[in-house]
């Protein structure tokens, strides 16, 4: 059995990563911020779950029988003691650091116990890798996704024109998964879960994504547009817009701002 070690496990990084590690036969120890957030990561399926403000939630891990992996968000004062938890061999992998981004760390902890610890992040990839990371995620989380064994979990759904709200609520730290806004309300949308009820495509028919009547990718990515068309083509999502502040003409030979869908911001 393999043990993982999650940080913020009821955002939306930590929901995943905790319904992708019990998909794949893992077991998951997981912190968080109050009670009702501890017991929302135990329904998902973690082993245990420790308030980071108040547990010495390393000793307790440790205790447990150690992870083998730790995913952490947290960075800071959180590495060392993320460390004292992994078990020989282990990996520590870094995609954040809400808690700062240095930390000091015990080398002779790392030779010891033969740690490995490697950080990640999208934006500095190139597309080539980018796709890479696409097609794994194709053949091994899709099924997962398309069978049930992972689902998402949606805090609250928004409209548009509340904005403000759930700006409010994700600064509040009371969510628990994803908070979403919506271009398009819907009679009666609440939750968000209505989104993921309607019939799919076979899956031949979506490698990555579900079939789309409309994009708008704007001002937070950095892809060029002609690598987002290229996507779009490959995964096969009906394109009607793709703008952001760059945008000078649009995508080959959409103009989402002359045709009045979109405005320059």
């Amino acid at each position: 059995d393999r043990w993982a070690g999650v940080h913020g496990g009821t955002s939306g990084i930590g929901v995943t990563a905790i319904s992708l590690a019990r998909a794949v036969g893992a077991r998951v120890f997981a912190t968080a911020s109050s009670d009702d957030k501890l017991a929302a990561i135990k329904d998902l399926g973690a082993a245990a779950a420790f308030d980071y403000r108040s547990d010495d939630w390393e000793k307790k891990i440790a205790d447990l029988g150690g992870v083998d992996v730790v995913l952490d968000m947290a960075g800071g004062d959180f590495v060392p003691r993320n460390l004292e938890c992994l078990n020989p061999g282990g990996r520590h992998v870094s995609i954040a650091f809400l808690r700062g981004a240095s930390a000091e760390i015990n080398i002779m902890q790392i030779m010891r116990k033969r740690l490995r610890l490697s950080g990640s992040t999208m934006k500095a990839r190139d597309f080539d890798d980018k796709a890479r990371l696409a097609d794994a995620l194709e053949a091994h989380v899709w099924p997962l996704i398309a069978a049930g064994a992972v689902k998402p979990v949606i805090d609250k759904a928004f409209p548009m024109a509340e904005a403000a709200a759930a700006h409010a609520r994700m600064e509040a730290g009371a969510h628990i998964g994803k908070i979403l806004r919506l271009a398009r309300s819907r009679d009666g949308l609440g939750t968000g879960e209505e989104l993921f009820s309607e019939t799919r495509p076979p899956m031949s028919d979506k490698p990555l994504m579900p079939i789309a009547t409309a994009v708008w990718l704007i001002d937070n990515t950095s892809l060029t547009f002609d690598q987002i068309a290229d996507f779009c083509v490959l995964h096969p999502l009906q394109v009607k817009g793709i703008a952001d502040g760059d945008v000078a003409a649009g995508v080959r030979g959409i103009d989402p701002i002359s045709n009045h869908q979109l405005k320059r911001e």
